[in-house]
């Protein structure tokens, strides 16, 4: 979760070593790239108020989960990382995820 400028390489990497990539990205206009990468694109934002997109799809038939969101703590758009977090959480309660790597940059 998170194809940006670390889960984007992370992801291109595990597809080579013959691994199914499902990624996310908050950008439209990044889904078409994330195609061309061999990636199973999915449009999926946390904010404080939910998940915005189909993380179920997202999650399906997924054994582990690689969360690399940026906490957006610096700036003037400052979010509870702590709640998008919480609501990640209880889908993938939900799901069958087997392993979750949280990333911290």
């Amino acid at each position: 979760m998170g194809c940006g400028w670390l889960g984007l390489p992370l992801a291109i990497s595990l597809i080579k070593d013959g691994y199914r990539i499902h990624g996310t990205t908050t950008s439209e206009e990044k889904i078409r790239q994330l195609e061309n990468k061999g990636i199973i694109p999915f449009l999926i934002a946390l904010s404080e108020a939910g998940i915005h997109g189909n993380v179920s799809d997202f999650l399906k038939n997924v054994d582990v989960l690689v969360v690399n969101v940026p906490p957006k703590l610096r700036g003037n758009t400052q979010e509870s990382f702590v709640q998008k977090i919480q609501f990640l959480h209880h889908e993938v309660k939900k799901s069958k995820i087997q392993k979750v790597i949280f990333v911290s940059s």
